[in-house]
């Protein structure tokens, strides 16, 4: 599940669920009813105007509840377990940014420069 949440961070809402309805698996389906419960629950209980003038701000899981039930198998009990998760989606009003992910572009020489800058600010506290 959360490579999928991953996926969809940043892009807006339209394009989030046309990207997850491509995807054959079962966490991406669950995605996607989010993804649509979460849209019209902005508009009926948060006054969003526009359904599709949104954009996904955050979208990760977590870890839920592991359910330990046993079954039948073979003539002795087997533990089956049912593993749950936290899918949290976090939507903003607007045009979503054109870079989600800020990207660094130094060179190897002034990624040197700063980690021999940020080395030499270092102090050891309660010292001389």
């Amino acid at each position: 599940m959360w490579k999928y949440t991953a996926m969809i961070r940043g892009l807006s809402i339209d394009d989030a669920i046309r990207k997850v309805s491509f995807l054959p698996q079962k966490g991406a389906k669950i995605l996607k009813d989010c993804l649509l419960e979460g849209q019209k629950i902005a508009v009926r209980e948060h006054g969003i105007e526009y359904p599709s003038n949104m954009w996904i701000e955050h979208a990760y899981c977590n870890k839920g509840k592991i359910l330990y039930t046993m079954r039948l198998a073979f003539k002795y009990p087997a533990r089956v377990r049912t593993r749950y998760c936290h899918v949290c989606i976090v939507f903003r009003e607007g045009a979503p940014p054109k870079e989600y992910y800020p990207s660094e572009e130094m060179t190897g020489f002034e990624k040197m420069e700063d980690y021999i800058k940020k080395q030499r600010e270092r102090r050891i506290l309660f010292s001389l």
